[in-house]
């Protein structure tokens, strides 16, 4: 006969009840012969809830949990949750069974252990409260659904919930207190529900708090008092009421009641991201891309290059030149916000144009203008054979220096005879962004 020690079991309907009982079994691997503590389980087969065929005793209906060590096992009725905590130490699991727990679940001053629940599906678990108090850290806890009124999560941090209801009803709401943690230490709410329920930060909170793939519903407030917007990041949650403006959201968030989205990741100060030192506050009409090795970049929406590709229209008017002194202006545009300083910027650009003599010189110019002034950056020159219309690209390479907003125009002056654009004409301006040559 092998001797198992220290388990117990019961024929219920997840074919597992573990508590501090002996069993015996028989080393014939079908019959168990030993009845423990007044249960009476003889004639229950091993195929009726158990597995021993292996080195691991292992219910049938879940295999992968297994009676090894650091394995604790709470049962409806039977054995509390609160009693196997309070058993646990460092690197133990109390795994809990389907049912509905009439307690107020403590965890306190335990490190580095694991509650968890049967998987989210057809089962429920539910408790009526959780406190994770003193000098508690490394707490996991899954697949629970926590319905108390009144619930604190303090002591040092480090927690992750998983899959973790938090049930509030329209006349008992669900109250959450996030309190001090250790500094920089974190808790992370991933794929949970909150429901009726406010959660409240306090603003000495030290820690940092993660939202990951949650639902707000039942008119769920958010209650951030701590002192920094960056110690609270919501990432991919619905069902918000509003967007709050004291925490970070990143990645897509939307509103509950008009459906509103948002990608954002801005903070108290209104600086969305900061790109080698700068604010992308300005930058609107950006994409966030990767840049490979470099990190993370701003591109224009649409692509890579902010571009402009259409017939002339009243932006830039027909024009001609009055006489060879007298230039004209091929593009010009005001106000660009999508820009980032600091960059090379690259122009790329083609323009049609007619010119009445053979033979000239034209001067191409890339003018900023900052107000009133105007500040001549690169010029071109180019010699045409022959008159007529004629489709020429020219390239400006410069570095952008100073704010987000650029207001630039181009211009081409002949060296005798004129030069006009109509009003069919085509023109294609392309404004690259590129790393500094530093």
């Amino acid at each position: 006969m092998s001797y198992l020690g220290n388990i117990g079991l019961s024929n219920k309907t997840d074919g597992l009840y573990l508590g501090l009982v002996n069993l015996s079994l028989n080393t014939s691997p079908n019959q168990i012969l030993f009845s423990p503590s007044g249960y009476d389980i003889s004639g229950l087969a091993v195929s009726d809830g158990l597995d021993i065929s292996g080195s691991d005793l292992k219910t049938v209906g879940n295999p992968n949990i297994q009676l090894t060590a650091h394995s604790f096992f709470a049962n409806e009725n039977l054995v509390s949750i609160q009693s196997q905590i309070d058993l646990t130490n460092q690197a133990d699991v109390v795994n809990i069974s389907a049912g509905s727990y009439s307690e107020d679940v403590e965890i306190n001053d335990k490190i580095n252990i694991a509650v968890i629940g049967p998987a989210v599906g057809n089962t429920i678990c539910e408790v009526d409260g959780l406190q994770i108090i003193g000098e508690s850290r490394l707490i996991r806890v899954c697949n629970l659904q926590v319905q108390g009124a009144s619930n604190t999560i303090a002591g040092r941090g480090r927690y992750h919930f998983k899959n973790v209801a938090w049930q509030g009803t329209s006349t008992t709401t669900n109250n959450i207190s996030i309190e001090n943690f250790d500094y920089l230490n974190y808790a992370t709410f991933e794929n949970c529900e909150f429901e009726y329920s406010v959660i409240t930060v306090p603003v000495t909170f030290a820690g940092v708090i993660y939202f990951i793939n949650c639902n707000f519903s039942g008119s769920t407030t958010l209650n951030f008092n701590q002192s920094s917007a960056v110690q609270v990041i919501i990432n991919n949650c619905a069902g918000l009421i509003s967007f709050p403006t004291t925490c970070t959201l990143i990645g897509m968030n939307v509103l509950a009641t008009t459906g509103e989205s948002r990608i954002t990741a801005t903070n108290l100060d209104s600086k969305y991201l900061l790109i080698n030192g700068v604010s992308t506050y300005s930058s609107i009409n950006q994409n966030l891309t990767t840049d490979g090795a470099n990190g993370i970049k701003l591109t224009p929406t649409g692509g890579y290059n902010s571009y402009w590709n259409v017939f002339f229209d009243n932006g830039v008017q027909t024009v001609k030149s009055e006489d060879s002194t007298t230039p004209i202006i091929l593009y010009e545009r005001l106000n660009q916000f999508n820009i980032i300083p600091n960059l090379r910027m690259l122009f790329k650009c083609i323009f049609n144009f007619n010119i009445t003599n053979a033979n000239p010189d034209i001067i191409f110019k890339l003018v900023l203008i900052d107000g009133v002034t105007e500040n001549e950056v690169q010029d071109f020159t180019q010699t045409f054979s022959k008159s007529g219309h004629h489709s020429f690209p020219i390239n400006f390479n410069w570095i952008m220096n100073g704010n987000y907003s650029l207001s630039f125009k181009i211009t081409a002056q002949v060296s005798a005879g004129d030069i006009e654009t109509e009003v069919t004409d085509y023109y294609s301006v392309i404004l690259d962004e590129v790393q500094a040559t530093e």
